[in-house]
């Protein structure tokens, strides 16, 4: 376990490793130069157990380096780890040790996490994929998140095989050694829910999203030309320049301007074809600017698309419908009088958001609520958009 300034929650990490029921293991903690009263809470914890090992860096060196630092002490043919804010729930290690001992062609095993927030209370993630068997865990690590990194146990063979933690790619360096496990041992996940994986505003995912994302890009290509075989190459290619894209939506929507085209650029050179295909970046885009509560989707949608793409026919379709898909969803909220969209939106403006979306994306033709909404508002006030039409600002909320 790294540490570094990690309470209030370092003290259930370190309890909820000692109350393992496995009990045969050295703990080794490194506090990474905490100034928080983290190291002595590391020490009252190693007085009190003699099966920690504490040791402290004077200076902040990293999570990497750390890391790096503990396994290099550990003495065991395991290693298990786990992060400071996170909870192991009592049979996680040992489930983890019996299936590598009834498995030993597996060389990695994760659990699945349970995701919380400051409070210890349970919070949805959409992006993470329960998976177990390896053929699955493999074929869907280079496209989103399936193993939660801090609840691995892995062999220190495997380890030894695929190297250290790179200290260069800051908030993913669990990621990358994942993805360098998998081009060399099967790994596995337990399909129980025993690891507490805490999302707070401190946490590196919070803090660092631009930084993470494009860590976990660099991550992907360096996997690409190491040519290992996670997946095939054609399909490697197109997720790296996904997720390329992913850090540049992430830098647009921080501000991060520096970083937009940066990313979009890295994204044509790993996958040339997706400015000839347009699905993939209709996908990503429409993830990061077609969400809830987002009063500037269209002009969002807009900037983004005019300011860093390039001009492809494929794209230009894309971009329309991801701006009629935002047409509709006013449309929609303001027909039920729920969400973002006032009660008292009038009939002209609905009728307005319709007809963009139709125009940009005929296909909405073909949608029964569509119709239904439409026939509706135009009974209750009919011609309305030749009477009192809104302004045309008003058709790009925000």
């Amino acid at each position: 376990m790294s540490v570094y300034n990690g309470l209030p929650f370092l003290g259930g990490a370190i309890a909820s490793i000692l109350g393992q029921t496995f009990a045969d293991f050295e703990f080794i903690i490194v506090d990474d130069g905490s100034n928080d009263g983290s190291w002595e809470s590391v020490q009252t914890a190693a007085a009190a157990d003699p099966r920690i090992l504490a040791v402290r860096h004077d200076v902040n060196q990293g999570y990497a380096a750390s890391q790096n630092r503990a396994i290099s002490l550990a003495a065991g043919s395991l290693i298990a780890l786990q992060d400071q804010d996170d909870v192991s729930l009592p049979v996680r290690l040992m489930q983890q040790v019996r299936l590598l001992e009834a498995r030993p062609w597996v060389g990695c095993v994760g659990v699945w996490p349970r995701f919380i927030d400051e409070h210890g209370e349970p919070i949805e993630s959409p992006t993470f994929r329960l998976l177990d068997r390896d053929d699955d865990i493999r074929a869907w690590l280079p496209w989103g998140p399936c193993v939660c990194g801090p609840s691995v146990l892995v062999r220190r063979s495997c380890l030894d095989e695929v190297g250290p933690y790179n200290p260069n790619l800051k908030s993913a360096e669990d990621y990358d050694l994942l993805l360098r496990l998998a081009e060399s041992t099967r790994i596995e996940n337990i399909p129980q829910h025993l690891y507490l994986y805490r999302q707070h505003p401190a946490s590196v995912s919070s803090r660092q999203r631009y930084q993470q994302r494009l860590s976990r890009a660099v991550s992907l290509e360096g996997s690409l030309v190491r040519g290992r075989g996670i997946v095939a190459p054609r399909v490697l290619r197109e997720a790296t320049a996904h997720s390329y894209l992913r850090a540049a939506l992430v830098a647009f929507l921080e501000g991060e301007s520096t970083g937009v085209p940066l990313c979009v650029d890295r994204a044509h050179e790993v996958a040339p074809w997706i400015s000839r295909k347009g699905n993939l970046v209709e996908e990503t885009v429409g993830r990061y600017l077609l969400r809830d509560e987002d009063h500037e989707a269209n002009a969002r949608i807009e900037r983004f698309f005019e300011q860093f793409l390039p001009r492809t026919a494929h794209l230009r379709r894309a971009q329309s419908r991801l701006a009629a898909r935002a047409h509709i969803r006013w449309a929609f909220e303001g027909e039920s009088h729920k969400g973002i969209v006032p009660a008292s939106v009038p009939n002209p403006l609905i009728l307005a958001h319709l007809m963009a979306a139709v125009r940009a994306d005929p296909h909405w033709l073909l949608n029964r609520g569509v119709w239904k909404i439409g026939l509706r508002r135009f009974l209750d006030d009919p011609l309305p958009s030749r009477r009192n039409p809104p302004p045309r600002d008003e058709l790009r909320p925000g």
